[in-house]
């Protein structure tokens, strides 16, 4: 998730905030943090955490430790230790509790998780802490929609038409999510509108993503197309249902769209689990 490495950046930030800190306490913090960020990006896990647990020991600011609880926990997460990157991911939170990128950090590792309800109520955090920040209604609207249903579908348009009244044409992604919602609604006419939107914005520069661009302007471009083609026997929600059942690759020609019919087909085929 884009969202993930934005906050992340955002959360390390907070370190240099080290004014009440000793000096040499700090140099010795920061010498260490360094040390275990790279043996953590170098996949050397367990050293990592045995670097960052000794940081621990210094006489250190709240956010530095959090942000040293927040790396230890995204090692566990790495090496599969899911208590153990819990359990510090939430002191991370206990350190930093104001800091929303710490709560919607732990949001993201629920997340992953399938604990779209302990998720959900990591993102409302956020977005009670940072009422303005886009990420927080992006990362709660994408989570309810993986819950995936009529209702889940409702949450995620209630949540982006929120944030569109405030700042409208904003973000390719937040209409990106709307529009997804309205079709999945049946609503396929307001669908079509809002998918034309993050066309328009994506073309103008105001997106987001940075890692995944090219295959989000590729996904919109797919569904612009599919809801067109398809637009007139989409009036209901049970046409909206039964067009899903339809759907055949063969009836989609231009060979750049073919990537996202797999998005749609597994859509489909959770729908009837």
């Amino acid at each position: 998730m884009f969202v993930r490495k934005f906050f992340l950046f955002g959360l390390i930030a907070v370190m240099f905030n080290f004014s009440m800190a000793q000096a040499s306490d700090y140099d010795n913090f920061k010498q260490l943090n360094d040390l275990g960020t790279r043996q953590m990006n170098s996949q050397q896990h367990n050293e990592a955490i045995a670097t960052f647990e000794k940081a621990l020991k210094l006489n250190l600011m709240n956010t530095h430790k959090g942000v040293l609880y927040f790396n230890i926990a995204q090692c566990y997460d790495a090496l599969n230790n899911y208590d153990a990157a819990l359990e510090n991911y939430k002191k991370s939170i206990e350190c930093m509790p104001l800091i929303s990128g710490a709560h919607l950090m732990l949001g993201l590792f629920y997340e992953d998780h399938k604990k779209y309800d302990d998720a959900l109520k990591c993102y409302k955090k956020v977005l009670e802490l940072a009422p303005d920040e886009v990420y927080g209604y992006l990362a709660i609207s994408g989570c309810y929609s993986k819950i995936d249903t009529f209702e889940s579908w409702s949450q995620v348009k209630e949540i982006t038409n929120r944030w569109i009244e405030k700042h409208p044409k904003s973000y390719a992604e937040i209409y990106w999510q709307r529009g997804m919602a309205n079709y999945f609604m049946g609503h396929a006419g307001d669908a079509l509108k809002d998918l034309k939107m993050a066309q328009k914005l994506q073309a103008q520069g105001k997106i987001l993503r940075t890692t995944d661009k090219e295959q989000f302007i590729k996904k919109i471009n797919f569904w612009n197309y599919w809801i067109f083609t398809n637009l007139k026997s989409l009036q209901t929600e049970e046409e909206h249902k039964a067009s899903l059942k339809r759907l055949k690759i063969s009836e989609v020609k231009p060979e750049h769209f073919l990537d996202f019919i797999m998005d749609f087909v597994e859509h489909n085929q959770s729908s009837k689990r």
